[in-house]
């Protein structure tokens, strides 16, 4: 079965943000709303699924266990470490209620997000969920009318020229391993990527 969504969440972008985690979507249950569909332990937020270890790896990195988790939490330890969060996708097709992105179709992109980050002028520094989600925020910028040059600078990790006539940013970009339980990555391995990828801003 194939069901039209469009996401829930608009990015949340502190003004003191000088980093923004971007990723592709929810989880279907996330994207119906109806609160009752959600799970107990879910949090109705970027990376708020039961099965998703994103905030436990974070709070695991940053020595701290919050309980219980809320979306005001969350969003005040984006604050306090200079943080953004968004996902790339606005609207997708999804195929029998499936998380993953291989179920996702038919997309159209969160301008609004690109828009921002690229006005944004102290944001210099993107980390991305997953290399679907880097390789589709390349492409909403292509149709933007940018010209992209990426340069790798290690695994996983690049510098990523954005440009336009009489525009022109740098970034630097880092593809964190997949916290999603399906993926092949132990704890301890999202731990030491995660602990390395964000010294800087714990």
């Amino acid at each position: 079965m194939l069901e039209r969504q469009t996401h829930p969440y608009t990015p949340y972008l502190p003004k003191t943000a000088e980093a923004v985690i971007i990723g592709s979507a929810p989880p279907w249950r996330f994207c119906t709303g109806r609160t009752e569909d959600l799970r107990a332990g879910d949090v109705d937020f970027f990376y708020g699924s039961v099965d998703n270890r994103f905030w436990c790896v974070m709070f695991e990195v940053m020595g701290i266990k919050p309980e219980p988790v809320t979306v005001e939490q969350l969003k005040k330890i984006l604050k306090d470490h200079k943080l953004g969060m968004g996902d790339i996708l606005k609207s997708f097709t999804r195929e029998d209620r499936k998380s993953v992105d291989t179920a996702l179709s038919e997309f159209t992109y969160n301008i609004s997000l690109v828009n921002e980050i690229m006005v944004r002028d102290r944001i210099r520094k993107l980390f991305f969920t997953s290399e679907f989600a880097y390789r589709h925020f390349k492409r909403a910028l292509r149709e933007q009318g940018y010209k992209l040059k990426q340069t790798a600078i290690a695994r996983r990790q690049y510098t990523l020229s954005v440009s336009k006539p009489g525009f022109e940013r740098k970034f630097e970009i880092s593809v964190l391993l997949s916290p999603s339980r399906r993926g092949r990555h132990s704890f301890e391995d999202l731990v030491a990527n995660y602990k390395e990828q964000f010294s800087r801003f714990f």
